[in-house]
């Protein structure tokens, strides 16, 4: 969702005055780990520009107000765009931030559906009933 969603706001816009490379797009990672009950999961870019892509070049965006748009999209596979491009380039592009939403929301729905269907088998009658 990331990379999907830097293509979205920058790559995949018409270029502007200035040179494009691939470094913001080589620098997107992402990890997860379980402990102790708790699913991680991590969405990064270590490019040092990537708080201006992602909140825009004038802070236009707060981190709060780019969570709550990001979840707004909802569980759909849509990056958020906000009309950054290579021209518009001080605006923000959220990336990073809709995929860890992205990724939270995708984990609460997948973690709601067993224990529904964890609820749903345990009120069937059993055979030795």
């Amino acid at each position: 969702m990331a990379v999907q969603g830097a293509n979205a706001g920058i790559y995949l816009t018409p270029a502007g005055h200035y040179v494009r490379t691939e470094h913001y797009l080589e620098s997107i990672g992402a990890s997860s780990t379980v402990q102790g009950g708790q699913i991680v999961v991590e969405v990064f870019d270590t490019a040092e520009y990537a708080s201006h892509l992602e909140y825009g070049e004038l802070g236009a965006l707060t981190p709060r107000a780019a969570e709550q748009l990001a979840a707004a999209v909802g569980v759909k596979a849509l990056p958020l765009q906000l009309g950054r491009s290579g021209t518009n380039w001080i605006q923000p592009n959220p990336a990073i931030t809709r995929a860890a939403v992205f990724a939270g929301l995708r984990i609460v729905n997948a973690l709601e559906a067993v224990l529904s269907q964890q609820a749903a088998l345990a009120v069937l009658p059993s055979a030795a009933d």
